[in-house]
């Protein structure tokens, strides 16, 4: 999983929010599906919540239509994640 998991984040840094809404669907898929997956995903969950939802002030790269639909993806995904497998991830 870890190969993938790097893969998936190098995407995600990229300056461009097309690549990093296509990273974060694929994310988003391996991580409904996998518990090896969500710890790798949680020990980078700060990095990923700045690439993804401009959080500490880092905004998102264009196109600013990507970069919209990434924010309330994440969002989206961010808050199911925590309905779905909150009790069970601290």
């Amino acid at each position: 999983m870890q190969p993938v998991f790097d893969t998936i984040m190098k995407q995600l840094k990229r300056k461009h929010a097309e690549i990093r809404l296509s990273a974060f669907q694929l994310l988003i898929a391996i991580f409904e599906r996998s518990h090896q997956f969500r710890l790798l995903v949680l020990e980078d969950l700060y990095t990923i919540l700045e690439l993804t939802l401009e959080t500490n002030n880092a905004h998102l790269p264009p196109p600013k239509a990507a970069a919209k639909r990434l924010r309330i993806l994440a969002s989206e995904s961010m808050h199911q994640w925590v309905k779905k497998f909150g009790s069970a991830y601290r």
